[in-house]
């Protein structure tokens, strides 16, 4: 423990002093201890004061802090505490009950929300598609009352003990997978009907045609302002959108197009980065939205997120994990700094 506390220590105080964190009202405790704990770095200071903030220290490290409290031990108080908060704080910055102002990474949750004045005119259409109330005190009591007819349900089939849900001798709830929804066989024969109807085409002609249909190509412009754009620069830029999407890499995709790599990287560099790809992706979604069959799928301001597994304890239930990054934020590189960067002598 000591050694991991040391280690923290090198850069900890640096962190604490530089850095301004903040967060909800669960978060206040935590926020305290650690202003507490920078002012003890700041200070020199080796004792924890009395009354600072311990409610958000885990059930499993609270003994550590209570066995030190009652031995007298201001020295292991001040070590299990110390990391305890040091702790708290990056739990709570990857769960986002932390955040630091300004942070890209570790922004305010709130700030990935729809302002008021944005949400205002979009609640009608989303209640409506939700199926819910748009007031919030009659969604809330709906929500309230399906809560309860769900879990009344619940305790009738636990009460019987014959069901896909029971309770174990010790008291464990146990969950069994789900099963497999019943498809009828009409919808797998029309499924095939219809990709048959379907033209099967290389994903890179597809690219290459929304770019003749919408002008995709022009938003990714050079980032030093360079006008000459070689005749080259199509096909590069569409090898480098599809590196990035399929997650595939510059280096396979050099080595499965033909591209030399060095070409592939300069053109990634100069060309794709945040101030590109949104102007391109706005291109390409306002041209769908334009089509007539998206009509029928409604107004076009909502749209479904990818789902997200939450796992519950059970039977082999491995832990849910975050894996990878937007192929997006991954072509999001900075602006190179140096405008008189030479691109590399292979023709583009």
């Amino acid at each position: 423990m000591l050694d991991a506390l040391a280690y923290l220590r090198q850069f900890a105080p640096q962190v604490l002093a530089a850095v301004r964190f903040d967060g909800g009202t669960d978060a206040r405790g935590l926020l305290d201890a650690v202003g507490i704990l920078a002012g003890l770095y700041a200070s020199g200071g080796r004792k924890v004061p009395d009354g600072a903030p311990a409610g958000f220290v885990p059930a499993r490290w609270a003994g550590y802090l209570e066995r030190a409290r009652k031995d007298g031990n201001a020295t292991a108080y001040r070590h299990y505490w110390e990391l305890c908060v040091l702790l708290g704080l990056r739990d709570g910055l990857r769960c986002g009950d932390v955040f630091v102002p300004g942070s890209r990474r570790y922004a305010d949750p709130a700030s990935f929300l729809l302002t008021a004045e944005a949400w205002e005119p979009r609640r009608a259409e989303f209640c409506q598609v939700a199926g819910r109330s748009p007031e919030a005190a009659e969604a809330l009591a709906l929500a309230d009352d399906e809560l309860h007819t769900a879990l009344t349900e619940l305790e009738t089939v636990l009460a019987s003990g014959v069901g896909p849900v029971r309770l174990t001798d010790a008291g464990e709830l146990v969950i069994p997978r789900l099963e497999a929804e019943t498809v009828p066989a009409g919808v797998d024969a029309l499924r095939d009907e219809l990709a048959g109807m379907l033209p099967r085409i290389p994903i890179a002609s597809l690219l290459v045609e929304i770019d003749a249909r919408t002008g995709l190509f022009d938003d990714f412009v050079h980032a030093a302002g360079k006008v000459t754009r070689s005749a080259e620069l199509k096909r590069n830029l569409t090898y480098v959108i599809l590196a990035e999407a399929m997650n595939m890499g510059l280096a396979a995709m050099a080595e499965s197009c033909g591209v030399p790599y060095d070409v592939l990287a300069w053109t990634a560099e100069w060309y794709l980065r945040e101030d590109t790809l949104r102007p391109a992706n706005t291109r390409v979604v306002n041209y769908h939205h334009r089509l007539p069959m998206t009509q029928a799928f409604g107004a076009g301001t909502l749209s479904s997120s990818d789902g997200q597994r939450f796992p519950v304890k059970g039977s082999r239930s491995p832990r849910g994990r975050c894996r990878g990054t937007s192929p997006v934020a991954r072509a999001c590189r900075p602006t190179p700094t140096c405008p008189t960067s030479t691109p590399p002598s292979t023709p583009r």
